[in-house]
């Protein structure tokens, strides 16, 4: 999911599982909180498909 910047969403202990699996919890496209932030944030997210901003062009 992260490597296909799709949004990710998750509360509670979400945050230990995305840092397991090496997913920073406050990257690009990545909602984490309470579960009504959460599913406001990834309805935001999932209108543009794809979260680009994962992997912007360095400079």
């Amino acid at each position: 999911t992260y490597r296909h910047a799709k949004a990710i969403g998750g509360w509670g202990g979400a945050g230990v599982a995305l840092e397991a699996a090496g997913v920073a919890a406050g990257a690009p496209g990545i909602v984490h909180g309470f579960p009504g932030e959460v599913v406001e944030g990834i309805g935001q997210l999932l209108a543009h498909h794809r979260v680009w901003d994962r992997f912007a062009p360095k400079p």
